[in-house]
């Protein structure tokens, strides 16, 4: 997604005159959004979330019976947690002229 943003950006700064600076400014545009959205999800998925959310669902249990709940669905939680985080997350850019 970078190097497809960078080299839009970098063809029409030059095709339009704005050279360097608008091509950063340019890429910028296209990038900053989705960047940010990635930046966020990676902050509440992964290991981490599933952690966490293994101690909301188990709040309250003994050690053993959070070992039987980890047993019986932990597998299917991660998998399922890790499925919904990734379907969160941007998977192009447009290179179409920001708006």
């Amino acid at each position: 997604m970078d190097a497809e943003a960078l080299g839009v950006s970098y063809s029409k700064s030059i095709a339009n005159g704005s050279g360097l600076v608008g091509a950063v400014k340019m890429y910028s545009d296209l990038r900053c959004k989705v960047s940010g959205k990635v930046v966020l999800a990676n902050r509440n998925m992964g290991t981490t979330a599933v952690l966490r959310e293994v101690e909301k669902k188990c709040d309250g249990m003994s050690r053993n019976d959070k070992e039987q709940w980890i047993e019986k669905n932990g597998k299917e939680f991660f998998t399922k947690l890790i499925s919904e985080c990734r379907k969160s997350m941007p998977k192009s850019v447009s290179c179409a002229e920001p708006t």
